[in-house]
């Protein structure tokens, strides 16, 4: 996917937050303004898209409001059947030919499961390691009449995706202090 790439060199060089034109707090606050860089990119949905035409049955983890949003959105303007699992809804998945399952990583990657699919969509990758691993679990079942299972991690080539990839890669945790504090010092 594509991001915002001179974005992301202002907040870097210049430690800037450009949704609210001032000078950034903190590495915490610096690790939000590039999550929403990066994963707020309008090319992720584009993605989205390109795959549901594939597989018209798929499961999509996000993090953020935002990005719900996006979804939303998307699944709205394209006449898409959808549902959510989040901390608000916990809709049950459609029952129809075509569908999509917007569920948010800490309130819906483990605890329950999905048969009726084959098809999982990492909209980005979670901080988490373990969250990760219990979310691709969901449709990761004994019972599953599929042979294959497919998931997709929607990333780029921003600092951030590169640096999430390589701490899941380790099997640990992002830590946005220790990422940004660098910035700060």
């Amino acid at each position: 996917c594509d991001y915002d790439k001179e974005t992301e060199k202002i907040v870097l060089r210049e430690r800037w937050h450009p949704f609210e034109d001032r000078p950034l707090r903190d590495a915490t606050e610096m690790a939000v303004v590039m999550r929403k860089i990066t994963f707020g990119d309008y090319s992720r949905v584009e993605k989205v898209k390109e795959l549901h035409e594939v597989n018209p049955r798929i499961i999509i983890f996000y993090d953020y409001n935002f990005e719900l949003e996006m979804l939303i959105k998307m699944c709205e303007t394209e006449g898409y059947t959808y549902a959510q699992w989040n901390g608000h809804k916990h809709e049950p998945i459609p029952d129809r030919a075509a569908w999509l399952y917007l569920v948010q990583y800490t309130s819906g990657n483990a605890a329950w499961n999905c048969i009726s699919t084959n098809c999982m969509i990492f909209f980005n990758d979670n901080y988490s390691y373990k969250k990760m691993k219990q979310a691709a679990g969901r449709i990761d079942r004994l019972n599953t009449p599929y042979h294959e299972l497919f998931y997709y991690h929607l990333t780029s080539s921003s600092f951030i995706d590169k640096r999430i990839k390589k701490t899941l890669l380790d099997k640990s945790a992002f830590n946005d202090v220790r990422e940004f504090r660098r910035y700060f010092e």
